[in-house]
């Protein structure tokens, strides 16, 4: 890993907090991930509480939670 944890969840985070929702694939563009570990990172901060997804499958989207 190049970046450590904690940055990447925050680089999810501000990601999130400029845009108001975001599909997985466009958090993976937007901080230069893959898509699978991408998922991993937001699970986790859904597991935490700091976000919400929203939608099923294909259609899910991310958002702060407020």
């Amino acid at each position: 890993c190049f970046r450590c944890v904690g940055q990447i969840l925050n680089d999810i985070l501000q990601y999130l907090t400029d845009t108001s929702e975001a599909s997985s694939t466009q958090i993976a563009d937007a901080i230069g991930l893959q898509v699978p570990r991408t998922k991993m990172y937001l699970l986790e901060l859904i597991a935490s509480g700091a976000i919400v997804a929203e939608g099923s499958s294909r259609a899910r989207k991310y958002r702060l939670k407020s």
